[in-house]
């Protein structure tokens, strides 16, 4: 929601609407497919790369070669970003936010401080 702020100089309301309407569409995709998917968290993906790719390797049953676990691992960040911060956020909007991430197993989790 900040990066869409930030980046995209779209407002809070935009941002907001737009981020949990992905969530609306994902939660249905995932309803609707006949196979399995993976969820995969930005922080632990940056926080464990090499045991978070071999995980979704498996999941694939692609072999993880070294070299791409090491390649992987380079382009990640050494630690996860918070874009949250860049943003003064107003209890209103935090209570929004909130209010949201309980609708999602996949959010579940998450909360502002996180």
């Amino acid at each position: 929601i900040s990066v869409m702020m930030n980046r995209g100089k779209h407002t809070f309301s935009n941002s907001i609407n737009h981020y949990f309407t992905c969530c609306d569409h994902l939660t249905r995709l995932r309803d609707q497919m006949r196979t399995n998917l993976i969820t995969v968290y930005y922080e632990d993906l940056v926080t464990y790369p090499k045991e978070n790719l071999v995980r979704v390797c498996n999941f694939l049953d692609v072999e993880p070669h070294n070299e791409y676990l090491q390649v992987g691992k380079g382009i990640l960040l050494e630690k996860p970003d918070c874009d949250r911060h860049k943003v003064e956020w107003t209890s209103e909007w935090k209570r929004i936010v909130e209010e949201n991430l309980v609708k999602y197993d996949f959010l579940r989790g998450y909360h502002f401080e996180s």
